[in-house]
């Protein structure tokens, strides 16, 4: 670093006296701006600016008068970020240290009003000077940098504008090259900070060079007396004057916010005077004489004659145009929607096309007369008809006229909601039967739709249920449809050709879906619940039947459509067997007797007890088909035993005698 400040020293020193004798004041405009966090060399942009600038003002020629404006460094959306950090003074290097020290990368990028603010300040300092613009990008609020500084160098002839494009991109380097050129000065790049300090070092030494100095009155030798010429008309002097020339609507007033384009032709002389440019204010220095003055923005135009004496004047060119300005909302009330809009808008008085910019809130100034504005989003479209006068601005906000629809379905009007989407297909029709709004795979959807009548369609496992519903603007309304079921009438029996249990004692059912439509694999509709003959309504789909009666089960799988209804009968392959155990004769009661059931092998073989049970004589219970020993053993130990063959749909009684067991 240190030896770049020498370079710079070096290079500025053989200027100082020479500037001692003419100063020229130097505006410099540093760009603070949101791009300028990005990083060049390890470090942020500003930083790598903010250190070579330092340098080079440390070494400023005394003598010369300089200040500092800086933009975008306080507001992240604000074109008019702009403040001067230092007037035109001697430079008074700790404290311009200290102002670029508090900058922070943040905001927008106001190129033509940085300039108009630095031009305004050398103007006040006497006018001519330099301005050395230091930016990373291009203009981002005004829509013609480049006429901006043309129109400043045409108002002063002795400014000029340099511009430095510090880690530009290719493709933006023709606004600024544009920007110099138009503003009488040069356009060089910064790669980094060292080609930064030689650029600055380049620009400085032509900002503070010294006036030329005037040119020696030659010596002139008088001729011999002789006789005098006859005079030579001397013509009169061209009158020029300072003239501005601005817009206004009636009824509101100056255009100061919108640039416009500008023809001005006209004037006394051997050559017409002639200017073009956009911007919102015109300032020029022109020649008596009459002029033509066009002005354009948008679809709007005028034009104006005007005889100019030489006087300083103020020229104001009425424009037949009203401002428009637009948001749209999904229903009256709500909050404006951010993005992903996109306007239209449609002459219907023969004025010119208009093209709506793609932004949230589009602002506008139109030739008056009726327009069709639409906007649309995500699918959804409004439009309606506006009539835009002068001196009466519009701020519309757009209603998309939009409510929520949601939507459940349940197997009744009054159950609980299903909560699993597999097999459900929702639609919601348009009166003209084009669908509005769809949903797959989801159990409760919710659709945000424009107000209206509409018909929700539910399909399910081939069917296809139907409902008229209302959607009204910023309302939300619910729906439900009731699903078709099949219904199923469940039986069991101890075998085939024996008669269904009718005792809810005999039987508990459990019911699972397996694939069934709305609700999850797994879900029992019924769990062990006693019931003989239960009627079960089932959504369509497969599910598990399973029974249990005694020791004895049985279960199957179904297939349930819609709107259908069955018996399903389930055979338990099963026998009732009632055993009871009596006393000896003159023997004593038991007061109680545990019975237990072995089922037999093929072998002969006991397996485990499949049931106990305790009784004072006897019990009863349903047994899968096969061979099964009992045995009774009372609270004295006398017992009693016996085998016994069970075959499907039977149904026995066992009678034992108690005895001794010794």
């Amino acid at each position: 670093m240190a030896w770049r400040s020498l370079l710079l020293l070096a290079s500025l020193l053989p200027f100082a006296a020479a500037r001692a004798e003419v100063p020229r004041p130097t505006v410099i405009v540093v760009d603070a701006s949101g791009s300028m966090s990005a990083a060049i060399g390890g470090v942020p942009r500003l930083d790598a600016a903010r250190g070579v600038l330092g340098e080079m003002l440390a070494h400023w020629p005394a003598a010369a008068p300089v200040g500092l404006v800086a933009y975008g460094h306080r507001r992240s959306s604000d074109c008019g970020d702009i403040e001067v950090l230092s007037p035109i003074s001697p430079p008074d290097t700790a404290a311009l240290g200290r102002r670029l020290a508090t900058l922070r990368a943040r905001g927008k990028t106001p190129l033509a009003a940085s300039l108009q603010q630095a031009a305004g300040m050398l103007q006040a300092a006497g006018g001519g000077g330099t301005i050395i613009l230091v930016t990373d990008g291009i203009e981002t609020c005004h829509p013609d940098p480049c006429g901006v500084a043309a129109a400043l160098r045409a108002a002063d002839a002795a400014l000029s504008i340099r511009v430095i494009g510090f880690a530009v991109e290719a493709k933006d380097e023709q606004q600024l090259s544009c920007i110099a050129s138009a503003g009488g000065g040069d356009y060089r790049t910064a790669a980094d900070a060292d080609s930064l300090l030689a650029t600055l070092d380049t620009a400085a030494r032509a900002a503070t060079a010294p006036a030329p100095e005037p040119e020696p009155a030659p010596v002139r030798v008088e001729p011999a007396p002789a006789e005098a010429p006859p005079p030579v008309p001397v013509p009169e002097p061209v009158k020029t004057a300072r003239v501005g020339i601005v817009a206004i609507v009636p009824g509101e007033g100056p255009i100061s916010d919108l640039a416009l384009d500008w023809r001005v032709a006209g004037g006394e002389g051997p050559e017409p005077f002639r200017y073009e440019g956009r911007t919102s204010l015109v300032e020029l220095t022109v020649p008596a004489g009459r002029y033509a003055i066009d002005a354009a923005i948008g679809n709007v135009q005028a034009h104006r004659d005007v005889e100019l004496s030489g006087e300083a004047a103020r020229i104001e060119v009425p424009l037949a145009a009203g401002r428009l300005k637009a948001q749209a909302v999904p229903y009256q009330g709500a909050e404006p929607i951010g993005e992903g809009l996109r306007w239209t808008l449609t002459p219907l008085d023969g004025q010119a096309a208009v093209e709506m910019p793609a932004v949230a809130k589009p602002a506008l100034l139109l030739a008056a007369g009726r327009y069709r504005l639409a906007v649309e989003h995500q699918g959804r479209r409004s439009d309606q008809e506006v009539t835009v006068a002068a001196g009466h601005p519009l701020d519309l906000a757009v209603s998309l006229r939009l409510g929520e629809l949601k939507l459940s379905a349940a197997l009744t009007e009054d159950g609980e909601p299903l909560t699993d989407w597999r097999g459900l297909a929702w639609r919601a029709l348009a009166p003209d039967g084009t669908a509005a709004a769809e949903a797959m795979q989801e159990a409760a959807p919710l659709f945000t739709l424009p107000s209206g009548r509409y018909r929700v369609e539910l399909a399910v496992a081939g069917t296809t249920v139907l409902r008229d519903v209302e959607v009204e603007e910023g309302a939300q309304r619910e729906a439900r449809i009731v699903v078709p079921t099949g219904s199923r009438i469940l039986a069991a029996a101890l075998g085939p050709g024996a008669d269904p249990f009718t005792d809810w004692r005999d039987t508990s059912w459990t019911v699972t879906a397996v694939d069934a439509i709305g609700i999850a694999p797994g879900t029992a509709l019924m769990q062990d619940q006693p019931v003989a003959n239960p009627t079960v309504p089932l959504l369509p789909g497969r599910w598990h039947v399973a029974v249990k009666s005694g020791l004895a089960t049985a279960e199957r799988d179904l297939l349930v459509a819609p709107d259908t209804e069955e018996t399903v009968r389930l055979d338990l392959l099963a026998g009732r067997l009632g055993v009871s155990a009596r006393p000896e004769e003159g023997a004593p009661p038991p007061v109680n007797i545990v019975f237990e059931f072995y089922p037999v092998a093929a072998d002969g073989s006991l397996g485990p007890a499949a049931f106990s049970g305790g009784s004072s004589e006897s019990v009863e219970t349903i047994l899968p088909v096969g061979r099964w020993h009992v045995s009774a053993v009372a609270e004295d130990n006398r017992r009693a035993e016996a085998t016994v063959d069970l075959a499907a749909g039977t149904e026995k009684l066992l009678e034992m005698t108690l005895t001794d067991g010794q």
